[in-house]
């Protein structure tokens, strides 16, 4: 493989991996987002809200037992 190429493929996978990073960093924050929404509507007693966030964070496949614990008092809550 010409040394050219050879360059040009390695910045293609720096490229990548940086973009692949930020991705992952940006989808952690908005996760953890809307984990604060979601014990903010539990201590106002809006649990509905409150489930529908956390259930958002499950389905964006993470899992915490913080998480599932804090899912689990807002169902007993909203007598679910």
């Amino acid at each position: 493989m010409p040394k050219i190429q050879e360059k040009n493929m390695t910045r293609f996978y720096i490229l990548l991996s940086i973009l692949l990073i930020s991705s992952i960093t940006a989808f952690g924050q908005s996760a953890e987002r809307q984990f604060q929404v979601g014990n903010q509507s539990y201590e106002i007693e809006e649990y509905a809200v409150a489930i529908e966030q956390y259930e958002s964070i499950v389905n964006s496949g993470a899992v915490s037992a913080e998480l599932f614990y804090n899912l689990g008092n807002a169902y007993y809550r909203a007598d679910e």
